[in-house]
């Protein structure tokens, strides 16, 4: 009877799993080749009113925000730079109306697709504006998370604020920090990802063993304080996706058995795409945040292994003397598995970031050993500088001083990295033959891994924390 059931068990795990990647496949025809569902617009000149349904981006001369109207449509408006708007406003404007599909460039109707954005209206101008009501769940978060951004600015000025926003709430930098973490090779640590998110978990966990709490219980607190950083940045949709994409790992443990991390994360990038299917090719983020999480589950602890090899022959009986259950054994654990997901998760987006950025930095992978492995020491300490900031400024003022100087130290090296000769390379992007080329050398890795007796699979079905 056991074993009926069990082959029952794996007879509908597999029917699921393969149900899953066919309905993958037919989203990925609809998202590259579909259209945006009809809307009831008119294109040309129009008054429309709207519900302001993300945080306003300050952009290139303009403030955009998108609009959802009570036909259910969605309309990214270009405003005037000093137009003041906030989430959850509504708002009477006037301007050009222009159908998503026929934006230019087509990247940029693909984006405005995985936006689900039916219609797009330039150099619109504000013909009246009511606040949106202070008891709104969403509205006290986005307040919540201006909060949050305000008092990062108070404590931390110019661009290590401006980086510190980004990574901790998901704001927008300056077009030239982006191109300087871009040609260093970094810029990815800066966007909230699950691979981020999943650096944080980590981290926690290490700090709550460190602790002394038991595992499983330092895997519920290391949840909640991941759900209480996605309720600071405000629950906007990249940071709802990172949260989903990098703590299911992690839940799978408190059952106490081991879960294909691999079928999770797939369940999970089908589950979105049921959602909205044009994620797949409009959403960077999304691409890289599957990618990453696909790399770290298959490759790192591959990668975690070499390293312990690695250190073995140069420590003499390190791992014998950590096997011991003492803060040393859980730094050294930590640390290693940090930069095994680190180099395991740039490996697998490396491609994509080629295909759409057309830049292969060469010293991105030197750079992302030293960065990725700060990412959660920052992140940590960004939270509790907001909350102490908010108990008295003295408290928040302590915490910001280690955070401005790995920043400040990050930045540096950032900048001086990305100004050597031959420190990028630069490709055509949208290149299919770059794209393919870079995953060829991907499934090379697991290749020779796979002749060194390490099974990704096998691996994908073991607790994701490295032992």
């Amino acid at each position: 009877m056991n074993a009926m059931h069990f082959l029952n068990h794996q007879l509908f795990s597999r029917i699921i799993l393969f149900a899953c990647i066919g309905l993958l496949v037919v989203l990925a025809y609809i998202s590259f080749f579909g259209e945006l569902g009809a809307y009831t617009l008119k294109t040309g000149s129009a008054e429309i009113q709207g519900d302001v349904v993300d945080f306003p981006i300050t952009k290139s001369g303009s403030t955009r925000v998108t609009l959802n109207l009570s036909s259910g449509d969605k309309v990214l408006i270009f405003l005037p730079l000093a137009t003041m708007v906030h989430f959850g406003d509504r708002i009477v404007v006037k301007g050009k109306i222009q159908n998503a599909d026929s934006v230019q460039p087509s990247d940029y109707a693909s984006y405005l697709r995985g936006k689900n954005i039916n219609a797009v209206m330039y150099g619109a101008s504000l013909v009246n504006i009511t606040k949106g009501s202070s008891q709104n769940l969403f509205i006290i978060l986005a307040q919540l998370r201006e909060y949050a951004q305000n008092t990062i600015m108070y404590f931390l000025h110019g661009s290590v604020g401006e980086v510190v926003s980004a990574m901790a709430i998901g704001t927008n930098m300056s077009s030239a920090i982006n191109q300087l973490f871009a040609r260093a090779g970094i810029l990815h640590i800066v966007a909230i990802s699950g691979m981020n998110i999943v650096m944080i978990m980590e981290a926690l966990l290490v700090f709550f063993l460190l602790c002394g709490m038991r595992r499983q219980t330092g895997i519920i607190a290391s949840l909640a304080v991941i759900f209480a950083f996605i309720f600071l940045a405000g629950f906007s949709s990249s940071v709802v996706r990172a949260g989903v994409m990098g703590s299911m790992l992690y839940v799978a443990q408190l059952f106490g058995r081991p879960v294909s991390s691999l079928r999770l994360l797939l369940y999970a990038a089908v589950t979105m795409l049921v959602w909205n299917p044009f994620l797949l090719a409009g959403d960077v983020g999304f691409q890289l945040s599957f990618a990453a999480m696909a790399g770290i589950i298959i490759l790192a602890p591959f990668v975690n292994d070499e390293l312990r090899r690695l250190f073995e022959r140069r420590v003499r009986d390190i791992d014998s003397y950590t096997k011991k259950p003492n803060w040393l054994a859980y730094l050294w654990q930590g640390a290693r598995g940090i930069i095994a997901m680190s180099l395991a998760a740039t490996l697998f987006t490396m491609p994509i970031s080629i295909y759409h950025f057309g830049l292969f930095s060469v010293i991105g992978l030197a750079l992302n050993i030293i960065a990725v492995p700060l990412l959660p020491i920052i992140l940590i300490l960004v939270f509790f500088m907001i909350i102490l900031g908010s108990v008295h400024a003295f408290l928040g003022m302590i915490v910001s001083w280690p955070v401005w100087l790995i920043v400040s130290l990050l930045y540096g090296v950032a900048s001086f990295a990305g100004s050597l000769p031959l420190a990028t390379i630069s490709l055509p992007a949208k290149s299919l033959f770059f794209f393919v080329v870079g995953y060829f050398f991907v499934g090379f890795v697991i290749f020779v891994a796979s002749r060194k007796g390490y099974h990704p699979l096998r691996a994908s079905s073991t607790y994701f924390y490295f032992d």
